[in-house]
């Protein structure tokens, strides 16, 4: 798992709005840690959400001649 913690805002990263299961509004599995202090955080559920972006970089930096 990655950093709990964003190095650049300190920000929690396990978090309901980075989860595959929250849809921007509520989270689809009726999770009750998306009522919690840090939401998301102690969910067993929870599996990062990838976005586009992420996969642009990631295309972008093997582009990249070495």
């Amino acid at each position: 798992m990655p950093d709990e913690r964003c190095r650049r805002c300190g920000q929690h990263l396990h978090t309901c709005g980075n989860c595959v299961y929250y849809d921007g509004v509520a989270c689809l599995l009726q999770r009750p840690e998306l009522h919690d202090a840090v939401p998301g955080r102690n969910c067993p559920y929870f599996q990062f959400r990838e976005s586009a972006t992420a996969e642009e970089a990631k295309r972008r930096s093997s582009d990249t001649p070495a």
